[in-house]
């Protein structure tokens, strides 16, 4: 494969008010000394490539379902979207690995190759025993990729296998944003049962935000599997609107990380009534944006737009026997000012 400055990172280690506004405008434009970017998370739907390994859901590994066409062709239709929403940093959730990233950026090299008009860098997280990962392109370096896994040993049930929590920290201009992109364990085997997993896996993003200078831009985004509304809240205070728990052995003592999420007016009501995940004809809100730090959001949207979603605003999910569909989740768009 060709090298155009695809930069994949790896790096192991164990262990602002916002408003609902439509279009992010101009994603590379000043707000006086501040920069602003534009940033798409979507959780793109068992992407496997076409490359047999045993590892992948079971319809993947039939090849009277699954094919190196019908792969192409879903290729195809994402970097239609990219194009379409022209996001200038887009996080992936649920690609089978960083060889996807490759073929993503390859379907895009009839685009004009000049400054950041394209998806130059890359980084991808995933665990040893899942099959899908988190991805990252951007039109802008990426300058240190971390992986933070999750290793417990303390509950009754053994821990199942599980996305990691993938933090890059991205060079824009001479501002930098750091991102925390997630994918938290499903509903699978049941909300409750599943529901102390989750809970880690907060527990890990916000162990981790409580180590970091508060004085920097922070965007958290991916599919946490769980509403905005199921999150802890508190709309008084002045530092965030969700607040993210975690255990600190050294206090001995739960504490909380308070973050600001763009689902929520300043009153605390919901900015819309739709979602991005549709299931059993209710919306629910499990794909987020999250902002820490200096960053301020000032846009958000779920993009419920055609191709990729029906007259209604809900998702054309990706149906393997047919080819057709994209994902079954929307994309989420959100503008960032850099401080």
């Amino acid at each position: 494969m060709k090298d155009f400055s695809f930069y994949v990172l790896f790096f192991l280690m164990m262990i602002t008010t916002s408003c609902h506004l439509q279009s992010c405008g101009s994603a590379n434009s000043d707000s006086g000394e501040n920069k602003i970017v534009s940033v798409v998370s979507w959780n793109v739907q068992t992407f496997f490539d076409a490359q047999l390994t045993g590892n992948e859901y079971a319809d993947f590994q039939s090849m009277t379902k699954w094919s190196r066409d019908k792969y192409i062709e879903r290729l195809k239709r994402l970097v239609e979207v990219m194009e379409l929403l022209d996001s200038d940093i887009y996080v992936f959730e649920e690609i089978e690995n960083q060889g996807v990233l490759y073929d993503i950026f390859n379907q895009l090299a009839g685009r004009a190759w000049s400054g950041n008009n394209n998806w130059t860098y890359g980084s991808f997280a995933q665990d040893d025993n899942e099959c899908i990962g988190i991805g990252i392109l951007s039109k802008f370096p990426i300058e240190n990729a971390v992986i933070h896994k999750m290793d417990v040993r303390t509950q009754n049930s053994k821990q199942p296998s599980s996305r990691p929590l993938l933090q890059a920290t991205i060079l824009i201009n001479d501002k930098k944003l750091n991102i925390l992109a997630n994918h938290w364990k499903s509903k699978s085997g049941g909300e409750e049962n599943s529901e102390i997993w989750r809970d880690w896996q907060e527990n890990i993003l916000a162990k981790v935000l409580s180590t970091l200078p508060e004085n920097e831009n922070y965007l958290i985004c991916g599919d946490f599997n769980r509403d905005i509304l199921d999150f802890k809240t508190d709309f008084l205070n002045e530092k965030g609107n969700v607040l993210l728990r975690f255990y600190s052995i050294a206090e001995n003592k739960s504490k909380t990380i308070p973050v600001w999420s763009p689902w929520f007016n300043d009153g605390g009501t919901l900015t819309t009534e739709k979602g991005t995940y549709y299931y059993q004809k209710k919306w629910e809100r499990i794909d987020n944006f999250l902002s820490f730090g200096s960053s301020i959001l000032t846009s958000f949207s779920e993009k419920a737009d055609l191709p990729w979603a029906d007259e209604d605003g809900i998702p054309l999910s990706y149906k393997i026997n047919s080819g057709e569909g994209y994902s079954d989740h929307l994309p989420i768009m959100t503008c960032v000012i850099l401080q």
